[in-house]
């Protein structure tokens, strides 16, 4: 191989779809795909169109995949959804169109988290209180649950019980 051009040729490279849904680029990912194929289709990474779209804040993008039948519940190799992408990046607008198509809130990753554990893990609070309400789950903003503990330790550490057992352990 003698020139950089010959050594691309050689190159694996991803669809254009999975570079359209990152950009949100609807009306050209739409057109790409009868050419692209299995719509479940995932990248290298384990990303779907619809997982890349979701993530990136693509609302209209995620919309059309979903009208073409995408699986509103696609997930990675480490089994994080679309709607855990969403939730991370604070994405409300596809939090609420996934979970309108049919996206499961309660499923959980090879972690054991859901998509609301994602979001308050992240201090996304609007996702996490849109996810909270879907699963009628009691949802504590982040601020608050730190706010909660660190009076519960405060208290640990000042009250008399505390100051009886330093004493004896003197």
């Amino acid at each position: 191989m003698g020139s950089w051009n010959e050594y691309k040729k050689t190159m694996r490279a991803e669809p254009d779809a999975f570079a359209l849904a990152r950009s949100g680029e609807r009306d050209a990912l739409l057109a790409a795909l009868s050419a692209f194929g299995d719509l479940e289709r995932k990248n290298a990474s384990g990303y779907s169109l619809l997982m890349l779209a979701c993530y990136r804040g693509h609302p209209e993008a995620a919309e059309a995949l979903l009208n073409r039948g995408a699986d509103p519940d696609t997930c990675d190799n480490a089994g994080n959804t679309a709607l855990m992408g969403a939730a991370f990046k604070g994405e409300l607008a596809v939090v609420r169109l996934l979970c309108e198509r049919g996206a499961d809130p309660a499923r959980r990753n090879r972690s054991g988290q859901n998509a609301l554990d994602v979001a308050l893990m992240f201090g996304r609070s609007e996702a996490a209180a849109e996810l909270a309400a879907r699963l009628r789950a009691p949802h504590r903003p982040v601020a608050g649950f730190l706010a909660a503990w660190g009076a519960a330790l405060a208290e640990i550490f000042t009250s008399k019980r505390r100051t009886e057992w330093i004493s004896r352990k003197a």
